[in-house]
């Protein structure tokens, strides 16, 4: 995948994982984690939003070293 862009594993690896981010209701209480676990972020309406939501920002991450390699070259 690195062929086409470097950050095709990044990106692969943060949407397999994103929809995991329900793990911070944790924070919340004891048991709210495995309340809310496999909730929202685990149906088929929300799992694309995520996963573009983690592709996102690697895109502007992408932006961002792209721009600073620009200004570091001088223009």
């Amino acid at each position: 995948m690195n062929r086409k862009t470097a950050y095709a594993t990044l990106a692969a690896v943060l949407a397999a994982e994103a929809a995991d981010i329900d793990m911070f209701w944790g924070w919340l209480g004891r048991f709210e984690e495995l309340k809310h676990h496999r909730g929202i972020t685990h149906t088929f309406i929300a799992v694309p939003v995520v996963a573009a939501a983690a592709v996102g920002l690697v895109w502007a991450i992408d932006r961002w070293v792209a721009g600073a390699e620009t200004a570091k070259a001088g223009g």
